[in-house]
């Protein structure tokens, strides 16, 4: 899926959209969109998964006002620092599952400095470390966070560290959240 974005923009031409059929498809490195394009899952997010086996990167990179990312889960991401799944700064993911993804600082699921979040589920990360740390779920500073679920999210320190952890579901420094169900998400 990686090659299949990275190659549509090798002549210059933005393609309409980059379809991805059922399956799991493992990542070696993050995917990054920062042109306009539609990136989507074929069938939906509950038959098709980008997903790490181990630690090694966020999910998705995207940062392009008309780019959009439909239809998939987004699972297994890590990163030191923000966005275990998506560090999303423009553009708009919609019908997404954001699952099983860890950020040490911010935004164990999500990252947001604008962009929209519309229908979909961030459910099951975790923001922790040693230190302070903010959102399990979503960090946002700006943006939209519409029609979605975020649950069973969490954010504290680990043993030991001293810190503290605020926002279990979102940690909402700006933006607008409507419509939304925040719910079993726990801050320690």
């Amino acid at each position: 899926v990686k090659d299949a974005v990275d190659a549509a923009f090798v002549d210059g031409v933005t393609p309409v959209a980059v379809l991805v059929s059922n399956g799991v498809y493992v990542l070696t490195a993050a995917i990054t969109v920062d042109k306009d394009l539609t990136l989507r899952g074929v069938n939906g997010s509950a038959v098709t998964r980008l997903a790490y086996t181990s630690r090694i990167d966020r999910v998705l990179n995207l940062n392009s006002s008309n780019a959009v990312v439909e239809g998939l889960t987004l699972s297994g991401g890590y990163t030191v620092g923000y966005g275990g799944g998506i560090y999303l700064q423009a553009g708009t993911v919609t019908n997404c599952r954001v699952d099983h993804c860890w950020a040490t600082s911010r935004g164990g699921g999500v990252y947001m400095t604008g962009g929209t979040l519309r229908n979909c589920q961030i459910i099951t990360n975790e923001c922790y470390d040693r230190t302070w740390n903010w959102g399990g779920g979503i960090y946002m500073s700006a943006g939209q966070v519409l029609d979605c679920i975020v649950s069973g999210n969490v954010t504290g320190e680990t043993a030991g560290g001293g810190g503290h952890g605020y926002g279990g579901g979102i940690y909402l420094q700006g933006g607008l959240v409507r419509n939304s169900l925040v719910v079993s998400n726990l801050v320690y």
